[in-house]
């Protein structure tokens, strides 16, 4: 699932932490910034780190 803010994505893994069974673990909830960012790493793409994030792993200069 792919929301457009970190807020409403944090409230929906809360909100189906309590209301799924098992099958939760087979459910991403991702706002859509991450899922940018996941695919473009996933190509190998080091992507400078915002000011605001803990970069791990990652030395690219911003």
């Amino acid at each position: 699932m792919t929301t457009f803010t970190k807020n409403l994505a944090a409230d929906i893994r809360h909100n189906m932490d309590n209301l799924c069974g098992p099958e939760r673990e087979r459910i991403e909830v991702k706002h859509i910034s991450k899922v940018a960012s996941d695919i473009l790493r996933g190509t190998g793409l080091k992507l400078p780190c915002r000011a605001t994030t803990v970069c791990v792993g990652n030395t690219s200069p911003r």
